[in-house]
């Protein structure tokens, strides 16, 4: 944890065939509160983030 967030890197292989092959169980997985390292090798993600965030309640 790194300041009550998790961190995830998208440079390490396995998590970012994760991030690629099932976005919607990797952004499940990583919690309400994280940090995503080197997002720009899985670009697709911020589709899925931005649907997140249209549905949050929050802020």
């Amino acid at each position: 944890m790194n300041g009550g967030y998790n961190y995830f890197s998208l440079e390490n292989p396995d998590t970012r065939l994760f991030a690629e092959t099932d976005p919607r169980g990797f952004l499940h997985s990583v919690g309400e509160k994280f940090i995503l390292d080197e997002v720009q090798y899985v670009p697709s993600l911020f589709s899925y983030l931005q649907e997140i965030l249209d549905n949050s309640k929050e802020n």
